[in-house]
């Protein structure tokens, strides 16, 4: 396992969907700057690691409090998702809607959504 900052491109996208105003956005903002990722697959989805536990939880409604889709470069949609559990951020996925490898993802074509669906634990 290892555990780094995040990169630029990471940052991007996390601040892409911490753009909107949704419960516990604030918390998370602040979770992600005391966190360490870890890359968990070849997509670039990653596994949050809090490095100070004593963070604020976030009053989340649902697991998935915040998503964004876009396309891939060749047309295929991709969905990024920020999972929550208990209050503490715990996962950035991000996979493409045909289950291959993301090519290349334009961060600034992301299409962010609240999750207003099903409630999260």
């Amino acid at each position: 396992m290892s555990l780094r900052t995040l990169n630029d491109k990471e940052r991007k996208i996390i601040d892409r969907l911490l753009q909107g105003d949704f419960p516990g956005r604030d918390q998370i903002h602040e979770q992600v700057k005391n966190s360490k990722v870890e890359v968990i697959d070849s997509d670039g989805s990653l596994k949050f690691h809090l490095k100070n536990k004593g963070v604020e939880k976030a009053p989340v409604e649902f697991v998935i409090p915040v998503e964004a889709r876009g396309k891939d470069c060749d047309g295929i949609g991709i969905s990024l998702l920020l999972h929550v559990y208990d209050g503490l951020l715990i996962e950035l996925e991000i996979f493409r809607d045909d289950e291959k490898n993301v090519i290349c993802l334009d961060v600034l074509s992301l299409e962010t959504f609240c999750n207003q669906e099903s409630k999260g634990i």
